[in-house]
């Protein structure tokens, strides 16, 4: 089997973009891959205010579920308004092409922090060995402190 690479950035001729997926190719005739977006290319959310999202899709049909798990710090995020991690995504034969929606929280802690961020990180499995261990980028949210210091 032959496998190619072919990697999905936000500005490629920046000095330093970022990766939103990868996109395998496999001599089959099928491409397999995974789209992340970002809302205007970044996700920056306020401690105990508002939210802000980005998307995930499948760029194929798979041959079996397709679970991409979303795991984060509890401490300082929720996803999808759920406080517990991970978070998880299923994209099926019948809904792979629809992107899904994630919603991004920073909760207010009581803290003088200032401005930091947060990882967000993606795990994908699926019998479908296309998609099972795909490498999905991890997402940095920007936290803006509710405490003024």
């Amino acid at each position: 089997m032959i496998f190619l690479s072919i990697l999905l950035l936000d500005c490629p001729k920046s000095p330093s973009p970022k990766l939103l997926g990868i996109i395998g190719l496999v001599t089959s005739g099928t491409t397999y891959g995974i789209t992340l977006t970002e809302t205007n290319s970044e996700t920056s959310v306020t401690e105990g205010t508002g939210s802000d999202n980005y998307t995930i899709v499948l760029t194929s049909a798979p041959t079996s579920d397709v679970t991409v798990a979303i795991s984060f710090d509890t401490t300082q995020l929720k996803i999808n308004s759920s406080s517990t991690s991970p978070v998880q995504l299923t994209f099926t034969s019948a809904n792979w092409s629809i992107a899904q929606t994630v919603t991004v929280e920073a909760l207010y802690d009581n803290l003088t922090e200032g401005t930091h961020t947060k990882s967000i990180t993606h795990s994908v499995t699926s019998v479908d060995s296309g998609y099972n261990g795909f490498t999905l980028a991890s997402v940095t949210v920007n936290i803006t402190d509710a405490i003024k210091s």
